[in-house]
């Protein structure tokens, strides 16, 4: 039979219960207090920084959920991990017997062996009771307060006390802005918190604006004047890619006044920009964080083609030509422009001169036009009614909007499943009943001014939906050179750093130009005398008609056709020849003559007309201009005289030349010089070879000289035969006489003669220090002098012996001439003879 346990005495038992309750409740109370504590904390610290940061939406999901897992850890900590952990009899005694000296070990001992059954082993009933008496007597004296260290619990219950009671009266004093920390940290909405300044930047589209590569960005920043406070200046600061972070004052714009200007402006401008920016703006107690400069592209063109249709005179058929730098096209020419861009465009602005002109879809001109309406609506103070031109101006823009509309709708019928359609469509008509409760509530200065933010992102949509990458521009036909900038702008809003300018070049038609002779005539002509035009005639886009325009002294002026043109020619040979008999010129007269040509040109002023020389031409008798041939005749015998004196100084020159190197008289002995005043020098081998080279060049020179003085002379008694022929008073005997007595000798002379001259020479001056050869080469030359000099002197005695026959024939005119004076007098005496006897 087992012994009886002993039972824990009731006052024991009632101390260790209590000292269990107390320390739950201590628990209990620190930790709600913790938690309190740490939950005002992070309000506060997420004002804070909500506040001031005013942090992106997924900044402040982690930052809730940062602080719902530090509460939840503080609560489990403090809490959860102490107020539920199991407190046994033995641990309570323990912390007794720690505190309290005097039970000396009489009330763990009893806790223990009163938990368990008795056992004789460990020790008897009567020293069990005896040790139980023992650990009863002290616990009058317990206090056990005197266990608890009630610092840490102060000091959490004071922190939660006044963290949450700060709160609370955050709460009640400012309910909206806690509402709005409820709001931005809690339910994570958009709304932005109150403050004095109100800051705003133009251009950024989710924080993220965008700019050319190497172009500049100017940053625009508005502060409201109807806030608190509006800054004195706006601080940015930024950090391009791969470099530090910078900071710098915005520039102010002018002093806004409130209640004229709504907003204030701040501006600054960032130069080339290459890199990715990000940058963040505080103005006041206002901030605008994490926006970012992007930089893409900037749109150009990759082909531009000049389509031109040319204008029909020039004949021309239509031709494309890549519009680079200046184009010339004919005045009068109808261009077309193809270009291709590197990008999607939405609108191409073209000036041209004075004007501007849009390439763009319809709808996107339709809105473009709204939307300067819309800006073009004065400003008014909140509350203001509006005025009934600003009414009458809002209902206009609505009504356009309506009709803006009804085209897009049919324009996208087919696209209806585009979400960018749709949502293009969906903004139009929002905007439309912005407007229309604007007019209702007859002022709305908010919601009109959103109107324009509106209607300038549906601008935006709008490009992005109807971009295109190619596109053409037509112009009217070119009267005059013009310049052409175009400024393209892409579908992010991006426009071209600098216009593309083109230059299209009017050149004017030219007048023809007429390279006309008058062939084998002089200054003077007969009245039966043949004109003969020979040369050519150009023109830039080809000539039509090609006539004379003359005038005889004393009368009117004529024309007459001189060559009918056929077809397109540009490059028109004359040959052609005008009759005078037919005008029954008198001798005496003078006759102005022209030729005039004119091309195919239709324009404004009609065909350019352009002339050759104007001639004057004396008109005399035969007999006078036989007489001034003659006269030429004998100036050209006397100069081709010379000529032949010349040859001859030539072959004089060529047999002198020696080549024999040997001095046959005393070695200081001077040599003639070989040019007038040239010093005596001695006579050496060196000083003969160059006299001797000068000479051989002289020769040729004098040789050079020589033929074109001679083939001047032939084409000079070659015109005086085509003057003779044209002048219709030549005999077939004078004219073989000229042509194969003088013309073609002298001809052959220039032609062969004098050129094979030339060739000896040019060798004989090449070897003149071979004494083998040279003398062999100088002979030649001297048999080819020879024979050139026997051709000039046959050629100079057909010119005395026409001088003869001329001068026998003006002998005979003489001769001629008195006789008819001769007979004229005795006819005039024999009249006389009878008038006298008739009066006897």
């Amino acid at each position: 039979m087992h012994p009886t346990p002993i039972q824990l005495d009731h006052s024991i038992r009632r101390v260790l219960t209590a000292l269990r309750r107390r320390i739950r409740c201590y628990v209990w109370i620190q930790g709600v207090a913790a938690v309190a504590a740490v939950a005002g904390l992070v309000f506060w610290i997420s004002l804070g920084v909500d506040w001031f940061f005013e942090p992106a939406v997924w900044v402040r999901k982690v930052l809730l959920s940062a602080a719902l897992l530090g509460i939840a850890a503080v609560a489990y900590r403090t809490i959860g991990r102490r107020a539920f952990a199991p407190l046994p009899d033995r641990s309570m005694a323990i912390l007794l017997e720690r505190r309290f000296s005097e039970f000396d070990g009489s009330l763990l001992t009893t806790v223990e062996l009163t938990a368990r059954p008795p056992d004789p082993n460990d020790c008897s009933r009567a020293m069990l009771e005896a040790t139980c008496s023992q650990a009863c007597a002290p616990l009058r004296g317990v206090r056990l307060g005197a266990i608890f260290n009630p610092r840490p619990l102060r000091s959490a219950v004071v922190w939660g006390i006044l963290l949450a009671a700060s709160t609370v009266g955050f709460w009640s004093l400012a309910s909206d802005e806690f509402g709005v920390w409820l709001r931005r940290s809690v339910l994570m909405s958009d709304e932005i918190w109150p403050r004095r300044t109100i800051l705003t930047v133009e251009g950024f589209a989710d924080g993220v604006a965008l700019v050319a590569r190497g172009g500049d960005f100017t940053l625009i920043a508005k502060a409201d004047t109807t806030a608190q406070d509006v800054p004195r200046s706006v601080r940015i600061e930024y950090r391009p890619e791969g470099s530090p972070r910078l900071d710098a004052t915005m520039v102010r714009e002018g002093q806004a006044v409130a209640g004229r200007d709504r907003y204030q402006t701040y501006s600054y401008t960032f130069r080339g920009v290459l890199a990715p920016i990000t940058l963040n703006l505080r103005g006041g107690d206002a901030s605008i964080r994490n926006l970012r400069i992007e930089v893409v592209d900037a749109p150009t063109l990759i082909q531009l083609d000049a389509e031109c249709k040319f204008p029909d005179y020039t004949g021309r058929p239509s031709r494309t030509l890549p519009a680079t730098g200046v184009v010339p096209v004919p005045r009068g020419t109808q261009v077309t422009l193809h270009a291709k861009s590197n990008k999607r465009l939405t609108q191409v602005k073209v000036v041209d001169g004075d004007a501007t002109q849009l390439v763009a879809d319809s709808l996107t001109r339709d809105l473009e036009s709204i939307l300067a309406l819309q800006q073009g609506l004065p400003r008014f103070v909140p509350g203001a009614d509006l005025a009934s031109d600003t009414a009458e101006r809002i209902k206009q823009t609505a009504d356009r909007l309506a009709q803006l509309h009804e085209e897009a709708s049919r324009r996208f019928a087919g696209n209806g499943s585009s979400q960018a359609a749709r949502e293009f469509l969906d903004g139009i008509a929002a905007t439309r009943s912005d407007l229309i409760e604007v007019l209702e509530r007859r002022a709305d200065a908010a919601m009109l001014e959103s109107v324009g933010g509106r209607l300038q992102a549906l601008l935006g949509l709008l490009g992005r939906l109807l971009s295109f990458a190619n596109f053409d521009y037509s112009l009217q036909p070119i009267d005059e050179t013009k310049t052409l900038e175009l400024t393209l702008r892409d579908v992010d809003g991006i426009a071209s750093n600098q216009p593309i300018r083109i230059i299209l070049s009017a050149v004017e038609d030219q007048p023809p130009q007429a390279s006309v002779r008058l062939d084998g005539i002089g200054s003077a002509i007969t009245p039966q005398a043949r004109l003969p035009f020979n040369g050519m005639i150009h023109d830039d886009h080809g000539v039509d008609r090609v006539w004379l325009e003359y005038a005889v002294e004393g009368r009117e002026p004529r024309t007459q056709t001189l060559k009918q043109v056929t077809g397109i020619a540009t490059h028109v040979p004359l040959n052609e020849a005008f009759d005078v008999e037919g005008l029954r010129l008198a001798p005496g007269q003078k006759m102005l003559i022209a030729v005039k040509v004119h091309d195919r040109c239709n324009l404004d002023k009609g065909p350019n007309v352009g002339s050759g020389d104007r001639w004057m031409l004396d008109v005399v008798t035969p007999e006078k201009l036989r007489a001034m041939l003659e006269s030429r005749e004998i100036v050209l015998r006397q100069r081709f005289e010379t000529i032949v004196e010349d040859v001859e100084g030539i072959r004089e020159t060529l047999s002198n030349l020696s080549f024999d190197d040997e001095p046959d008289q005393p070695e200081n002995r001077p040599v003639e010089a070989a040019e007038p005043g040239e010093s005596e020098r001695p006579d050496t081998a060196e000083r003969r070879r160059g006299v001797r080279l000068l000479r051989i060049q002289r020769a040729r020179q004098n040789g050079q000289k020589d033929g074109q003085e001679i083939a001047g002379v032939a084409d000079a008694f070659s015109d005086i035969r085509k003057e003779l022929v044209n002048n219709r008073i030549y005999t077939e005997e004078l004219r073989i006489r000229i042509e194969q007595d003088i013309v073609e000798p002298l001809t052959r002379l220039v032609l062969d003669d004098l050129v094979q001259l030339d060739e000896d020479l040019a060798r004989l001056e090449t070897t003149h220090d071979d004494l083998r050869r040279s003398p062999e080469l100088r002979d030649a030359a001297l048999v080819r002098t020879d024979a050139i000099l026997k051709t000039m002197r046959a050629v100079l005695a057909r010119m005395v012996e026409l001088e003869d026959f001329n001068e026998a024939v003006q002998l005979l005119r003489s001769i001629i001439a008195e006789q008819e004076q001769l007979r004229e007098a005795v006819r005039e005496r024999r009249k006389a003879k009878l008038r006298q006897l008739l009066e006897d």
